[in-house]
């Protein structure tokens, strides 16, 4: 099994979606509107709830409804699927 990552860091919000971007969601076969966060504006401890979509210069990250993500104390993002 893989290593749980611990954070160790304050969770604290992040700062309010830049925008918002419609996101189909398979699981429901739903389209949902997604926040829409830039990494480069995210610290460590900052969370946020799915869906949303997070940026980054050459790669996206898309949060499923039902998960919260945590940048944890080296940056790495968490995903934690909520209700578990």
């Amino acid at each position: 099994s893989l290593p749980v990552a611990t954070s160790a860091v304050a969770e604290k919000p992040a700062p309010p979606a830049d925008k918002k971007r419609i996101l189909f969601d398979p699981a429901s076969g739903l389209a949902l509107e997604a926040a829409l966060y830039r990494r480069k504006c995210l610290e460590p401890g900052h969370t946020f709830d799915g869906p949303a979509i997070l940026t980054e210069d050459e790669t996206s990250t898309v949060v499923p409804p039902n998960y919260k993500v945590l940048l944890n104390s080296h940056g790495e993002i968490e995903m934690t699927r909520k209700g578990f």
